[in-house]
């Protein structure tokens, strides 16, 4: 129980360290800004665009009254809760798991639940990596928490399975589970393989097996398939019906059209993405190599623990496989994508460790302190990450590391009120920008069709089909900055710089373009060094007079 409570207490400075140091991202502005459009009555697809599930945008509009008033520290807060009870859950399903496993001895089985508890809840929880990208206003703290519910009832649904006189309880739990993977595949697309995976070999396990086991396995099929199918048409339904070619265009075409290059490239792109992942999850890889060992050699002697099929084990490690394949198809296979479905690799590796340790020579007290130098080791790897560097110290300096003067966040509050200061009475809380977290975390909108923040910008789009998709064009971009009525403008190097939907850097002519029409439309007032992810320079401009705007007293000018 103290080491438990020990350990809670360390994961809360972790993920309070995340919230308070962590790097800005993009994502967050276009997150948190869908979230406030559908807190006033708005709808993704119908009334702007978004190229993730619409359930991201419901949710984080229930933290909008947060982020109102604590800006995007308020969302990570929320993300965090999110995380935390996701971390909790898979806790919980490893000591179900350890408890299920069928060992009979004198000790009792729930000595082993504990261990398997503190094993998962610290491969997830002192890994820093994963606390940062699940406090992160991000789709992977909502998507994991709903993979693993969906497990959660999984587990109860197989367990009910295997009784007789259980089917409606059986039905009942499998359609739970399956909505929520439903609700995942509603909040990250990856998401989606989760029901068939888990659900096409429960399907053959059901054929295999005989006549009374197939009775009890039918209830847990169609509660699957009967949760699953009603929870993607209540969440893609109303879209699919009142706005199909911009929830088509968000969710495949601008996955699909992103460039990559030539093969040596792409096989580059996924081999740096299962690299950098081993690297992240570097104790999770050393755990769940123990616990295949462990496993071979109990086969290997007749001592495996074979549960009957379909066992929990297997759907797991169906689910993990599904998605890893999926998220290495991706053009850009970016590690963090992963962040979501560790929580199956951890109820994978757990088990198999905690009957490896059992068989060793300890007693209670021995093994406890296993697992005590175990989490040690896990927050020396956490606090030897990268991350935490880049977050405190402000890049090299011949032979000095100089820290940094403020955190990410006190600089987008610091970048916020300058943008506040300007706007005036008059200013009309609009401001022209694609670095979204910054009109989040002033309070301010952003013009129609810049909702996606750098990947608004869609120039091989034709005027009517980028007004129909909620996005701009060339065009419409030009229209945004001479008649958007915004008087504050504010660009880092992530603004008039990406082409979507191939992710491209835009064409020197075209931007050339651009910014001799914000030049033409807005005059410099400041400009603000290190601003959000990057930490690329920020310019913070006032449209001219001449154009509509006020005049910029000398007091306003400052690098």
């Amino acid at each position: 129980m103290a080491l438990g409570l020990l350990l809670a207490a360390v994961v809360a400075v972790l993920y309070a360290a995340a919230i308070g140091f962590g790097a800005l991202n993009q994502d967050e502005g276009w997150y948190l800004y869908a979230g406030r459009l559908v807190h006033e009555g708005r709808h993704p697809f119908r009334d702007f665009a978004s190229t993730q599930g619409p359930v991201m945008a419901y949710l984080y509009s229930l933290a909008w009254p947060l982020v109102r008033v604590a800006g995007v520290a308020g969302g990570r807060l929320f993300t965090a809760l999110l995380g935390s009870l996701t971390i909790a859950l898979t806790a919980w399903l490893a000591y179900r798991m350890a408890d299920d496993a069928g060992i009979t001895d004198a000790e009792p089985r729930a000595a082993d639940g504990a261990v398997a508890a503190l094993l998962a809840a610290g491969l997830l929880g002192l890994n820093l990596y994963h606390v940062y990208f699940t406090s992160l206003v991000k789709t992977y703290g909502a998507t994991g928490l709903l993979t693993v519910l969906g497990f959660c009832g999984l587990a109860g649904a197989l367990r009910c399975s295997r009784h007789d006189g259980r089917a409606k309880r059986t039905f009942l739990l499998a359609a739970l589970s399956a909505a929520a993977f439903g609700i995942a595949a509603g909040t990250r697309l990856s998401a989606g393989i989760l029901l068939p995976s888990v659900w096409l070999p429960l399907a053959f396990a059901c054929w295999r097996a005989h006549a009374a086991a197939r009775r009890r396995l039918l209830p847990l099929l169609a509660g699957m398939l009967a949760g699953g199918t009603l929870t993607l048409a209540f969440v893609y339904g109303p879209f699919l019906l009142g706005s199909p070619e911009a929830l088509v265009f968000g969710l495949l075409d601008y996955h699909a059209a992103r460039e990559v290059g030539s093969t040596p490239v792409m096989l580059a792109y996924k081999a740096g993405f299962l690299l950098r992942l081993c690297t992240s999850y570097f104790p999770l890889l050393v755990i769940g190599a123990l616990g295949l060992a462990g496993w071979l050699h109990q086969r290997r002697h007749g001592r495996a623990i074979t549960p009957p099929p379909p066992s929990l084990s297997l759907l797991l490690g169906c689910g993990l496989a599904a998605v890893t394949l999926v998220h290495l198809a991706a053009p850009f296979p970016y590690d963090d994508y992963q962040v979501f479905i560790m929580p199956c690799a951890v109820l994978l590796a757990v088990p198999s460790v905690v009957r490896l340790l059992r068989r060793l020579p300890l007693t209670a007290s021995g093994r406890l302190a296993v697992v005590a130098g175990t989490l040690v080791l896990m927050l020396a790897h956490s606090l030897s990450s990268p991350l935490l560097q880049t977050w405190l110290v402000d890049g090299r300096n011949r032979i000095w590391w100089p820290l940094k003067s403020r955190t990410a966040l006190q600089g987008l509050r610091e970048a916020a009120s300058a943008v506040q200061a300007l706007g005036g009475e008059a200013g009309g809380k609009l401001l022209l920008t694609q670095d979204t977290y910054l009109a989040v975390e002033a309070g301010w909108r952003v013009p129609d069709g810049m909702e996606l923040g750098p990947f608004c910008f869609f120039p091989g789009l034709g005027d009517e089909e980028a007004a129909r998709l909620h996005v701009l064009n060339e065009t419409g971009y030009l229209d945004r900055i001479a008649n958007g009525g915004a008087d504050v403008a504010a660009f880092s190097d992530w603004g008039l710089a990406i082409r979507s939907p191939g992710i491209l850097p835009v064409e020197a002519n075209q931007m050339r373009r651009l910014e001799q029409a914000l030049q033409a439309q807005y005059a410099p007032v400041m400009r603000i060094e290190g601003f959000g992810q990057g930490e690329t320079p920020l310019r913070i401009m006032r449209r001219n007079p001449a154009r509509g705007g006020t005049e910029a007293s000398p007091s306003d000018m400052r690098n």
